[in-house]
């Protein structure tokens, strides 16, 4: 998978076209879906990047709707120096509650943090028609800006351009509770579909057994 410019990706005028031309810019193997609204969020960044009269290489090199081999965790936005520093933004069409963007934002911290050293967690939220709100994850949830993701973009150096499925390793996620208990307490471990809806079960039924018992 090649990274791409995020200028270029959103000048395609005909939707139904977009999943092709991704591909064709990524070089990945199989189309993906690409949802519209993501693009549109990622056009408001680029425009946001005009104004402020950034260099063109900070809409360069980034990795766009990344999924891990074989885990399937996905990063929406990635940007990779090989000074081992990590850019991650996250991009959310609607306003969704704090808590789920700083959940979202550790996991992904998680996963990143076996191939870099310096890790910039960012949440880009259209939260309605008119407002925009940027969020960074640093050990706790705060507000951002656009000056701060521009900072943290200057300290890339030298980008990583392609073969990122290659810094991943499967193994190094794939943990057991069992065996790993203090990552599966912290909760930033990987659940299969099926383990995540055994989890589910086991506490939908504790619930119901503590109703039962009028606990």
């Amino acid at each position: 998978m090649r990274a791409i410019n995020l200028y270029v990706l959103t000048r395609l005028l005909n939707n139904n076209l977009y999943s092709s031309y991704e591909k064709t810019l990524s070089l990945r193997d199989e189309k993906i879906k690409v949802r519209i609204e993501e693009i549109e969020l990622i056009s408001e960044i680029v425009i946001a990047f005009k104004q402020f009269n950034v260099p063109f290489e900070f809409v360069s090199d980034w990795f766009y709707s990344f999924h891990i081999p074989q885990i399937g965790k996905e990063f929406d936005l990635l940007k990779l120096g090989k000074n081992n520093v990590v850019i991650n933004l996250e991009l959310k069409s609607q306003k969704v509650s704090e808590k789920k963007i700083e959940k979202q934002l550790k996991q992904n911290r998680y996963y990143l943090s076996n191939i870099a050293d310096t890790i910039y967690s960012f949440t880009y939220v259209r939260e309605s028609e008119e407002v925009s709100q940027l969020y960074i994850y640093d050990g706790s949830l705060k507000k951002s800006s656009f000056n701060e993701l521009i900072d943290k973009l200057s300290e890339i150096e030298v980008p990583i351009t392609q073969d990122i499925e290659s810094l991943f390793k499967p193994t190094e996620y794939l943990i057991s509770p069992l065996n790993t208990p203090q990552k599966f307490l912290a909760d930033n471990y990987y659940l299969t579909p099926q383990q995540e809806q055994i989890k589910n079960e086991i506490i939908l039924k504790s619930q119901e057994n503590r109703t039962m018992w009028g606990d």
